[in-house]
């Protein structure tokens, strides 16, 4: 554009031709500021659904890197507990009504907390803190999202008894580590993701909620992120599938600020 207006300057003022400079510059601003808007509206189509409004604006605004990175955060994983023997007993119609008002109350306490909602498995969640963004409290926002999670499951169970339709329980798990966070997929398809050990070594805690009678377990390296802000219990030192070292859990029992 600087070379367009520089040689209509130097064609008037040397051989006194008039060059029309002004269209094709602002054409060319318009083709940016248009391309420009289609790689935002392209940005909040794939992603905006998985974050806050909040969370996309910031990721719009500062250009978080979404190709891929190695960061440190932090996982949660839950997954519910008689959902197979509810399905078999009530209508079809009734469970997936339930699932999506499941589902909405979970994402809404996840969001609210900063959380990255990756994955919907059956009836599980995976929902992500740290990523794509910065979160130096992202071990925080999770142990309150667990909180908030069972808080607002028990408040669907009540109504959901009052309408005949049985309570449902739930299990979470939350550990802290290292993950490869960017936009994984094929060509067709892909989205942002978090994948490594951090990620398998939550799944595998989730699942002992139900040996162990618990509704939120927590790693060692997730407790030492939240230091005295939460209440937990030590439930030991497990073995887990695909580790040969135990792996030390705790069981969160309440958040410091709810007494």
């Amino acid at each position: 554009m600087a070379g367009l207006v520089a040689a209509s300057y130097e064609a008037y003022t040397r051989g006194g031709y008039w060059l029309d400079f002004l269209a094709p510059l602002l054409g060319t601003l318009a083709y940016l500021q248009g391309a420009h808007w289609v790689r935002r509206r392209r940005l909040r189509a794939a992603f905006g659904q998985y974050v806050s409004p909040q969370v996309m604006d910031q990721v719009l605004r500062t250009g978080a890197p979404l190709g891929g990175e190695v960061r440190r955060v932090t996982v949660l994983m839950s997954d519910l507990r008689g959902f197979t023997t509810m399905s078999e007993r009530l209508p079809p119609e009734v469970v997936s009504a339930m699932m999506n008002e499941y589902f909405t109350a979970m994402v809404d306490v996840i969001l609210t907390h900063r959380g990255l909602v990756q994955d919907f498995i059956g009836d599980a969640i995976m929902a992500v803190f740290g990523a794509p963004l910065d979160d130096p409290e992202h071990c925080w926002h999770a142990a309150r999202t667990a909180v908030g999670m069972h808080a607002a499951l028990e408040s669907l169970n009540r109504r959901w008894e009052e309408e005949g339709r049985g309570p449902l329980a739930m299990g979470i798990a939350v550990h802290t580590g290292l993950v490869f966070a960017g936009t994984l997929g094929a060509s067709r398809k892909k989205k942002y993701a978090v994948l490594g050990d951090t990620v398998n070594l939550t799944s595998r805690m989730e699942g002992l909620n139900r040996d162990l009678g618990t509704g939120i377990l927590i790693s060692a390296a997730a407790l030492a992120g939240l230091r005295d802000r939460v209440v937990a219990r030590n439930r030991g030192s497990v073995t887990v599938k695909g580790r040969s070292e135990p792996v030390e859990i705790h069981e969160l029992v309440s958040l410091e600020e709810e007494g």
